[in-house]
C-alpha cells in the first residue's frame, strides 16, 4: 500500500473511532443524567451541600492499619471518597473510594449487614465517578483488605461523564488541556501536585519565616 494511502486510512480508521468513542460517551451521559433523576424523584440530592463524615480514608487506615484478616474493629465511621472501580458478585457489592489525598479505602455491601434495598439503590445509581459517603464498621476481609461495612450510604457528588479506563492511557494532550481528569484517575499525578505544594511551602516559609534574613536583625559594631 502506497504511503499516502496508507496515510489517510490511518487518518479515516481515528476519526472512527474518536466518533464511536463519542457516541459511546453520550449514550454514558444519557443514563447518567436518568440515574440523577432517579434520585431527585426518591428525594434524594445529587449534589448536597455537605454529608456526614467523621474520619477521611487516611485517617481510618491510619487506625486500623493493623488489624487482623478477617477482624471486625467495632468502630462505627462515616466517610466519602470516588468511586474508582466496583464489582458485583451477586449477594456482596465491592467498591474502592479514594479521596483527594490518594487514599483508598473498599467498600461492602451485603445482603445479611447492609440489605437488600441499599445494594438495590446502590446498583441503580451508583457509577464509577460518583462521589459518596458511607457510614459502617471497619473490618478486614479474609485476604487482609481493610474495608468498611456500609449499613448506610448517601451521594454526595453524581459524576455526568465517564473517567477514561485504565486501558485507554491518557495522551499528553489530553492530561494537558483536561488537567482534572488527569488527578482524579493517576495517583502519581495527585502526588506531584502534592510535592511540588510542600516543597513551595517550605521554601515560602525558610525565605519569610521568623529565621529567615528578612524576619531577622543584623548586629550592629558598638
Amino acid at each position: 500500500m502506497p504511503p499516502l494511502v496508507r496515510e489517510q486510512t490511518a487518518i479515516s480508521d481515528q476519526a472512527a473511532a474518536a466518533e464511536h468513542n463519542e457516541l459511546r460517551i453520550s449514550e454514558q451521559r444519557d443514563a447518567r443524567r436518568q440515574k440523577r433523576e432517579w434520585l431527585l424523584d426518591a428525594g434524594q440530592q445529587a449534589y448536597p451541600v455537605c454529608v456526614a463524615r467523621d474520619r477521611t480514608l487516611a485517617e481510618i487506615r491510619a487506625a486500623h492499619g493493623e488489624l487482623p484478616a478477617g477482624s471486625a474493629s467495632g468502630e462505627m465511621v462515616a466517610t466519602a471518597g470516588r468511586v474508582m472501580s466496583q464489582r458485583d458478585i451477586g449477594g456482596i457489592l465491592f467498591a474502592t473510594l479514594r479521596a483527594g489525598d490518594g487514599a483508598e479505602l473498599q467498600v461492602m455491601l451485603t445482603s445479611a449487614r447492609s440489605g437488600g434495598d441499599l445494594m438495590a439503590g446502590w446498583r441503580q445509581v451508583i457509577d464509577i465517578g460518583d462521589i459518596v459517603a458511607v457510614h459502617g464498621e471497619v473490618v478486614t476481609t479474609s485476604r487482609g483488605e481493610l474495608t468498611v461495612v456500609a449499613d448506610k450510604w448517601e451521594m454526595a457528588a453524581k459524576a455526568l461523564r465517564p473517567l477514561p479506563t485504565p486501558r485507554s492511557p491518557l495522551s499528553d494532550e489530553f492530561r494537558v488541556r483536561r488537567r482534572y481528569v488527569d488527578l482524579i484517575v493517576r495517583p502519581e499525578a495527585g502526588a506531584m501536585v502534592r510535592t511540588r505544594s510542600a516543597v513551595l511551602r517550605s521554601l515560602r516559609e525558610s525565605f519569610y519565616g521568623p529565621c529567615s534574613a528578612r524576619g531577622s536583625t543584623a548586629p550592629t559594631g558598638s
